[in-house]
């Protein structure tokens, strides 16, 4: 490819493309091959660049702890395909390497601990999936939270949200497709799934999981609105080290308190990790956000 060529399929510019030409060939060396034609084409030398490629015992690990965190979210077929791969690359480690590895994961055994998790059916999971992939809805046996009998639903699905308390199932009624309502359906609540092959829809093509879900604290669909914390002198080295919502602001106070602004919607997982923290962070905006809390886990319970 050119390096025009290449800037198209990157969408940037050609000094970005010089840049990037540069930052590989200082990882891997003589990384390509140039033609003496006008303009040059440029070839990656891919035989010697997987050479290079060492994998490491760590590399493997690293998959490991991937899958293990996928089962404990009740991903089991995405922790299964990472067992597999983890498996085939360490067949390719060196036999110094491969002990290495089993000296890792015994440390990282050692230092697991149990979380608590809701229990999904996976069959459940699949057929979802499968109907997200093919654009079918779906009918599902569907208990709401605060009732005691289980109601039909036929929904087009969007995708699934996986939570710490919760997963879910983000989806639209059938009959409402041409309406904005979203709907979260808690993933372990539902009895039975039945994929509708006659019934097709369709993701309109602005929708975007990751615009969605920017305005959440957790998983709770809830209508932003602006919050800022203040975390004590005595908390605020810690609290710096988090990211608790991607549209933060931090600022140190002349006293070493900290105080974290952003905006987002969820009162109940706010709480839920305020609690965490053991009286050392103060709720300054919305001043009646334990009062909102409260209302909040009324209606819950």
């Amino acid at each position: 490819m050119t390096k025009r060529e290449i800037a198209d399929f990157l969408h940037c510019s050609i000094k970005t493309v010089e840049r990037k030409i540069a930052e590989v060939e200082r990882c891997f060396g003589d990384a390509f091959i140039e033609t003496s034609t006008y303009p040059k084409m440029y070839k990656i030398r891919s035989e010697d660049l997987s050479k290079k490629l060492a994998l490491s015992s760590n590399d493997v690990s690293i998959i490991r702890q991937a899958s293990d965190l996928f089962r404990k979210n009740n991903r089991e077929e995405e922790a299964a395909d990472l067992e597999i791969i983890a498996e085939k690359l360490q067949t390719i480690l060196a036999p110094g390497n491969s002990r290495e590895l089993e000296m890792l994961m015994i440390a990282e055994g050692n230092a697991r601990r149990p979380v608590p998790h809701k229990k999904i059916n996976m069959e459940i999971v699949t057929a979802v999936r499968t109907a997200i992939q093919n654009w079918n809805a779906i009918k599902i046996e569907y208990k709401p939270k605060r009732k005691i009998s289980f109601g039909t639903y036929v929904l087009c699905p969007f995708g699934i949200l996986y939570g710490e308390r919760n997963h879910y199932l983000l989806a639209k009624r059938y009959d409402h497709q041409d309406t904005d309502d979203l709907h979260y359906y808690i993933l372990s609540n539902i009895r039975h799934v039945s994929i509708l092959e006659n019934k097709r829809f369709s993701i309109p093509e602005n929708f975007s999981m990751t615009d969605h879900t920017k305005n959440l604290f957790g998983m709770y669909n809830e209508p932003p609105f602006d919050v800022e914390w203040l975390f004590s002198p005595k908390a605020a080295r810690e609290a710096e080290q988090f990211v608790f919502h991607p549209s933060q602001t931090m600022q140190k106070n002349p006293d070493g308190s900290l105080t974290v602004c952003f905006r987002a919607g969820g009162c109940l997982e706010m709480a839920w990790h305020l609690y965490t923290w053991c009286g050392q962070v103060r709720v300054i905006k919305p001043v009646d956000f334990w009062q909102r809390v409260d209302r909040l886990r009324k209606d819950w319970f």
